[in-house]
């Protein structure tokens, strides 16, 4: 049983509640080749903000300065790969307004949907969407039609892979198919992480270039699994239950998962048998910042990984750019012009 006795033991219990716990399967690197590199993005939606003074990474500057709140503590397995970026502001953000945080303010079509449609060359989907637990308004829209997200991982992955010989699957396949087998209908934990895994299966595959996933949509109805304290609260519940560090844990929880996300990518290998991790972007974000008076200020986004275009391993002040900023910033990064949602690029992410 799990108990939220102390700071450090949720710390530590809270890594267990993922696939994290149980460690990664070693993934055989492919033969080096000579491929033209892909761009790939995963976009990935939490909502309900953060508790900005257990969330905010502390002592911008080099990976190995920065300190976590309890949300955070989670991702301190992955510092290097993460830019934590402090001090954003979403624009329009709050309750109801989740398509906003992919810059649809006024109906315009996402960034995830825009980036699909520039690499759909040589794949099967453009976009993949996912979704757990999501039944009110999803974060991607294209020409003012929101997206429809998958709610199941294995149905999609039989869609996607029921001609494969399965043979000649991996060893993620095989697990994936287990865990299928094991969990008929998936909870909100195990639907997380089978999103997760059929992520990197797609990508490693090409099956397609730009993923959106949403854990949970805006009213955060999902449970902390084998929590007997918060049995029966919901994540919406706990941030407005005035217990800052129930809304913390459900946080941290999320920060697991992502935790584990980036290490899966970081040992999938690409068309190159380069790690995964290298070619693919995540982009962490939220419809709001602390979500207990449902403010706009300082909204937990990261970006993780795509390290062929930017730069890892800090915290970052990003001084009140807001989320369009980070849309245009990454839309620039990867040569997109005609995408241009913000005022201002933020300096210090890229490496041009």
């Amino acid at each position: 049983m799990k108990h939220f006795n102390s700071p450090n033991l949720t710390r530590r219990t809270l890594l267990k509640t993922s696939a994290l716990g149980v460690g990664l399967l070693p993934f055989a690197p492919m033969r080096a080749a000579s491929l033209p590199q892909r761009n790939r993005v995963v976009f990935v939606y939490t909502p309900l903000g953060a508790p900005i003074e257990l969330w905010q990474p502390q002592k911008p500057g080099c990976v190995g300065d920065i300190s976590f709140g309890l949300a955070s503590q989670p991702l301190a397995t992955v510092r290097q790969h993460c830019v934590f970026l402090n001090n954003l502001y979403v624009q329009a953000g709050g309750m109801g307004r989740t398509y906003k945080a992919l810059g649809g303010l006024s109906g315009e079509t996402t960034l995830d949907i825009h980036l699909g449609e520039t690499w759909n060359a040589n794949v099967r989907w453009p976009n993949l969407h996912l979704g757990a637990n999501v039944t009110e308004e999803v974060v991607s829209i294209k020409n003012n039609t929101e997206i429809t997200f998958a709610p199941s991982a294995a149905a999609v992955y039989d869609e996607l892979f029921k001609q494969d010989d399965i043979t000649n699957s991996s060893a993620l396949d095989q697990k994936f198919r287990t865990e299928i087998a094991l969990n008929e209908k998936a909870d909100f934990d195990k639907e997380v992480d089978l999103q997760i895994e059929l992520s990197a299966l797609a990508l490693t595959r090409n099956i397609t270039n730009v993923i959106t996933l949403m854990w949970g949509d805006q009213q955060g109805a999902f449970f902390l699994p084998e929590f007997p304290e918060l049995a029966g609260v919901d994540f919406h519940q706990a941030v407005h239950s005035g217990n800052r560090v129930h809304y913390a844990a459900f946080r941290a929880y999320l920060s697991a998962k992502l935790a584990y996300l980036i290490k899966l990518l970081e040992v999938t290998p690409d068309e190159n048998g380069r790690s995964l991790l290298d070619s693919t972007l995540i982009v962490q974000f939220s419809d709001q910042g602390d979500a207990s008076d449902h403010l706009p200020e300082n909204a937990p986004f990261i970006i993780a990984g795509g390290k062929n275009r930017f730069n890892n391993g800090f915290a970052l002040n990003v001084k009140g750019a807001s989320q369009y900023d980070l849309m245009d910033t990454i839309a620039a990064a990867y040569g997109v012009e005609s995408v241009r949602y913000g005022k201002d690029l933020i300096p210090g992410l890229t490496k041009d």
